[in-house]
């Protein structure tokens, strides 16, 4: 039996911005330069996961609020934060490493000799952390397009600021 895939709602207001990023994909992908879309990461098999190097967008605020991680989007007041799971030691395991400087095999490797934990449910783990992140942009592929675009568009409103 299939899992079902994971899916993303677009609004009006996130088009443009997504037809944008496809754009950059299919450039950067005929340059020959690897890219992948945050809707693709789940499809990708383990060996080509594991070589990306996760980190929290900069876009995002990250809070710990009665025990759980949760997000916010900075300056946007009314922006809803979002809960994504308790602080469990094994959970945080993998947060703490989502910081641009870890491969996800790297990541699963330091869980399993932090929690002494087999290599595969290590795996499954960290993917799986990684991937309910991803789903809400708030963990990103370090140089993906989504986050170029969302630095783009920030620097493109400072400047009109």
């Amino acid at each position: 039996m299939t899992e079902p895939k994971k899916s993303m709602t677009v609004s009006r207001r996130s088009f443009l911005p997504m037809l944008l990023r496809e754009i950059v994909v299919n450039v950067k992908s005929a340059q020959g330069t690897p890219a992948h879309q945050l809707n693709e990461l789940v499809d990708l098999p383990d060996d080509q996961l594991a070589t990306i190097c996760p980190m929290i967008n900069p876009a995002y605020q990250i809070r710990v609020i009665d025990g759980h991680v949760c997000s916010q989007l900075k300056h946007k007041d009314d922006a809803p934060i979002r809960q994504h799971f308790s602080t469990t030691p094994e959970n945080l395991a993998v947060f703490n490493r989502i910081n641009g400087r870890y491969t996800m095999e790297e990541i699963a490797a330091a869980v399993v000799e932090a929690l002494d934990w087999e290599a595969d449910p290590a795996w499954t783990h960290t993917r799986g952390l990684f991937e309910d992140l991803a789903v809400y942009l708030v963990a990103v592929p370090k140089n993906s397009p989504e986050l170029e675009a969302e630095q783009d568009a920030q620097k493109e409103s400072n400047e009109h600021a």
